[in-house]
């Protein structure tokens, strides 16, 4: 079965519709928008199975950086060599000749001695060359190389740290504002997005607790994927060639959608598309693939004995008294 790709798609629209397609979209994006839905109507398998092991970011602490206002400029020779940007990432400013002490956006990172900010620490600072800093750095992106759509499991690689659960913001904040209460052999997270320093789509990361010291690995993800965007019109769609008939059908309804509004919108088309045997075999078909999951684990007596497993899909629940 070929693999479908714009180029194909294109003239596959074009005899749909009699024509090109009207909509000032490009024919890619229309594809990358049935994609998108495609990935989402149903918690398919075939995404499925993808691991990444994350490292943690390494704290950095400043100690007579220097400030200059006209960049919004923090320079410290040496001390953003191993440093990478993630969007949302913050600098607390502890102290400093006329600095405003809190927590500023970091905005870029112009070299290994620098990093410009969001915003001002104040033009009263501006020259100073005593300014403290803390950058816990206890976010990590999860963005970069691969699209994730949800977490189906996690472990963690640290030696030291056997444990790991998912916490919501105030256990979160609670951890980072009184952190002797827990301890450091376990790790917590959450998945936030973070508006983008750029501007543009916000991103995904992962906040955890405690933050790094060392730039090691420490936790391996499985994960189930997103819609893969095609980098060209020649590119293959990343999808098994038994879903390209429901594929198809899906363009065909963004298509028709913006081309022909008196025909049905786009969600009434693909709400009929959903409800119909295309759809219902393709998710048969999918769901053959594995017919069991094996025993339970990370259930109530698992994790009573293995404190260095935590299964995302079966958390850990108490029976009733």
């Amino acid at each position: 079965m070929s693999a479908l790709t714009v180029r194909m798609l294109a003239g596959l629209i074009r005899y749909e519709i009699g024509k090109k397609p009207g909509t000032p979209i490009e024919l890619r994006e229309l594809v990358n928008q049935a994609g998108e839905h495609l990935v989402a109507m149903f918690p398919w398998r075939w995404l499925e199975g993808r691991s990444i092991t994350l490292r943690q970011r390494a704290a950095i602490t400043l100690d007579g950086a220097t400030w200059t206002e006209a960049t919004k400029t923090l320079t410290k020779t040496g001390a953003f060599a191993n440093y990478t940007v993630v969007s949302g990432d913050g600098i607390s400013i502890l102290a400093g000749t006329g600095a405003t002490l809190g927590t500023f956006e970091v905005a870029s990172k112009t070299s290994s001695d620098a990093i410009v900010l969001s915003t001002s620490i104040g033009a009263a600072a501006n020259g100073q060359t005593d300014i403290d800093a803390e950058m816990p750095n206890d976010q990590v992106a999860l963005t970069a190389g691969f699209d994730i759509q949800s977490v189906t499991a996690i472990q963690t690689s640290n030696g030291l740290v056997t444990e790991f659960a998912w916490t919501m913001a105030q256990g979160l904040l609670d951890l980072r504002t009184w952190p002797g209460h827990r301890s450091t052999a376990s790790f917590r997270g959450l998945l936030a997005w973070a508006r983008a320093a750029s501007g543009g789509a916000p991103v995904l990361r992962l906040e955890v607790w405690p933050p790094g010291t060392d730039d090691v690995e420490f936790l391996t993800l499985r994960y189930r994927a997103g819609w893969l965007e095609p980098a060209e019109d020649t590119s293959e769609l990343s999808i098994p060639g038994w879903l390209n008939l429901l594929f198809i059908e899906v363009l065909k309804a963004v298509v028709n959608g913006y081309e022909d509004k008196e025909g049905g919108s786009v969600d009434r088309r693909l709400t009929a598309l959903k409800g119909g045997s295309l759809f219902a075999d393709a998710a048969l078909r999918d769901a053959m693939l594995q017919p069991g999951l094996g025993p339970m684990e990370g259930g109530w007596m698992d994790n009573m004995h293995t404190l260095d497993r935590f299964d995302v899909e079966t958390p850990l629940v108490l029976p009733a008294s």
